[in-house]
């Protein structure tokens, strides 16, 4: 509380700034992220580490999908985004009336886009 009284508020009557963000953190939907049968696939057969970061950036992108990032591209000669995760490429298609992120496939860098 403020030494004021105004719980949440400045003496000059605007809401601090913490409480914009913790209302703005609340109000966001996670999409829900599925992944294909190739790409379970790939995760298990890749090392540890690998799979836990592309985990990671997959999480992160689930929680903003849309935010501009220069790490995801959306791609020309098929449907969705491909997400760059180090060597790695995700491929996923968003569907937005379900909050879903579907991960297609998971593949090194050369062999992505074959």
């Amino acid at each position: 509380m403020h030494p004021s009284g105004n719980a949440g508020k400045h003496p000059d009557g605007h809401y601090e700034f913490v409480c914009f963000f913790v209302c703005d953190m609340l109000t966001r939907t996670m999409f829900k992220v599925e992944y294909s049968k190739s790409a379970r696939k790939a995760l298990k057969a890749m090392p540890r580490n690998v799979a836990e970061f592309i985990v990671e950036k997959i999480g992160t992108l689930a929680a903003d999908p849309f935010s501009s990032n220069n790490n995801v591209r959306k791609l020309t000669s098929h449907p969705g985004y491909r997400l760059r995760a180090g060597d790695w490429r995700v491929a996923y298609l968003i569907y937005e009336r379900a909050l879903l992120i579907a991960v297609v496939r998971i593949a090194p860098r050369g062999e992505a886009y074959q």
